[in-house]
């Protein structure tokens, strides 16, 4: 035989398994071997040509036959075949397993790199919202306090007797005056600083002070409004005395402040407000837990799982009863976590809520920390 009528046979029909004989008319199985890619191939050499064969196996082929009729080359070829075939076999199935595994790298690849595309493009519209924002922060800070601060002090002197004598009906609109003005200075502070730790400002700065300190400051900035509703404000367990805690007071009082704030307004006359504090090792370390107790309306199973979502308020807008921005515990649940804490609620509904906050004994000097001189 020769290379060409290898072609040529090749050519023309389908095949599963090729034996050539390695010593061709026009060449060798080598040139055959570049003919048949894909498909096994067994070599044929005679008696003594071992080295021959070997580098068919180089080349590519699967076996080789020495064609010894002493050994009965015959006998062992069906053996020989079956073998080559198999390798082919599972070759094939490693073939097709790899390329399936190849596609779905490169889909998954393909796949990454769009969500990659997309989270940097929704970063960079993030960005561009953030700086937008705090643009118009900026520009309305000026259009919206200066005049406020003129509401809030023309009022408090009208109400001062300093620019003359007010008649009862001049000194109730002065005090609603005031009171509305108040009310929209504390939601525009609020809204400006849930903003601000929303574009990345994080930054406490603790210091070291007494709890009992903190507690009853809080009940006094609260004292008089509690009263003015007939609501009894009490201040039940303490740690001992000196319990000292480190943290941003100004900071901690404002989540004191606003959880006060909602514990009198959703308690009716006659009803009780309560806080008290204990040390806890439940954090992981020692921390102090801080409760805000009432005797209010309680809060629904459905409203539970939104209280601290923005804006979310416990009555519709369209009946609303008790003042406020939906601000006030989000805001909480941030200062909380700048420290580290964080906060729960128990209630039912119609008996009153209790929410309750941990905050560390001692802050970490991480990046949030900043050390008040």
């Amino acid at each position: 035989g020769s290379v060409a009528e290898a072609a040529a046979v090749l050519g023309a029909a389908t095949f599963d398994i090729v034996i050539v004989d390695y010593s061709l008319g026009d060449g060798t199985a080598l040139d055959v071997l570049a003919l048949v890619e894909g498909l096994p191939v067994v070599v044929a050499t005679g008696t003594g040509n071992e080295a021959v064969a070997v580098n068919a196996l180089k080349a590519g082929a699967y076996d080789y036959l020495i064609k010894d009729l002493d050994r009965n080359y015959l006998k062992i070829m069906p053996m020989t075949i079956e073998n080559a075939l198999r390798r082919h076999r599972a070759e094939e199935k490693i073939k097709r397993f790899y390329d399936e595994l190849s596609d779905r790298v490169r889909e998954r690849t393909r796949e990454l790199d769009q969500a990659n595309r997309d989270l940097r493009n929704a970063l960079a519209l993030a960005e561009a919202g953030i700086r937008a924002r705090g643009e118009f922060l900026a520009n309305i800070t000026h259009e919206l306090v200066t005049p406020l601060n003129s509401i809030i002090g023309y009022s408090q002197i009208m109400l001062d007797g300093l620019g003359g004598p007010l008649t009862d009906k001049q000194r109730q609109y002065a005090t609603a005056i005031l009171q509305g003005g108040e009310r929209l200075n504390e939601a525009y502070s609020q809204i400006i600083q849930v903003v601000g730790l929303e574009a990345g400002e994080r930054a406490i700065w603790p210091t070291r002070f007494k709890l009992k300190e903190l507690l009853e400051s809080s009940l006094l900035m609260m004292k008089e409004r509690a009263a003015g509703q007939g609501v009894g404000l009490t201040l039940s367990t303490m740690p001992p005395p000196d319990t000292e805690i480190e943290a941003d007071r100004t900071k901690l009082g404002q989540v004191m402040f606003s959880l006060l704030d909602n514990a009198v307004k959703f308690t009716p006359a006659g009803g009780s407000v309560c806080v008290g504090a204990c040390l806890t090792g439940a954090e992981g370390g020692e921390s102090i837990e801080i409760s805000i107790a009432d005797t209010g309306i309680g809060i629904k199973e459905a409203d539970m799982l939104m209280l601290f979502q923005y804006f979310h308020q416990l009555e519709p807008a369209n009946v609303k009863k008790y003042r406020g921005t939906g601000l006030g515990l989000v805001l909480a649940q941030k200062l909380l976590a700048l420290h580290g804490g964080r906060i729960w609620v128990e209630s039912e509904f119609g008996k009153g809520s209790t929410f309750r906050f941990t905050i560390p004994v001692r802050q970490g000097r991480d990046k949030n920390s900043r050390q008040a001189s």
